[in-house]
């Protein structure tokens, strides 16, 4: 199973949402320099592999994050995002969400190294 989906798989995010789909892309594809100068681009890059509008890739995204926060695995979240959000209440923004994902799986690429 790659990084990305197991990732995915751990915090709760379920394998029927369009949101996961797009996730695993952004995370499979893009490195921590690109997404961080604008997740607009990497909406558009997934929207175009996928031939669908940028609207519709942040709106998945953002209900499998919506949906992660009300329904996932809290130990998973808090692992990820410590104390930078509370999982009670949300308020973390895509973008917040997807370079979250990313650093974690910069970390668990880092130890594999050691």
């Amino acid at each position: 199973m790659e990084a990305a989906e197991k990732l995915l798989t751990d915090i709760g995010v379920p394998h029927h949402l369009d949101g996961r789909v797009y996730l695993e892309c952004i995370l499979s594809n893009c490195q921590m320099s690109d997404i961080r100068k604008s997740i607009v681009r990497g909406y558009e890059v997934v929207s175009t592999q996928h031939d669908v509008s940028s609207a519709r890739v942040e709106r998945g995204i953002r209900y499998a994050k919506e949906w992660v926060i009300d329904n996932g695995v809290n130990d998973a979240f808090d692992n990820i995002f410590g104390n930078t959000v509370r999982y009670s209440t949300g308020g973390v923004t895509n973008k917040h969400f997807i370079l979250g994902l990313m650093g974690h799986l910069k970390n668990l690429a880092g130890e594999g190294r050691s």
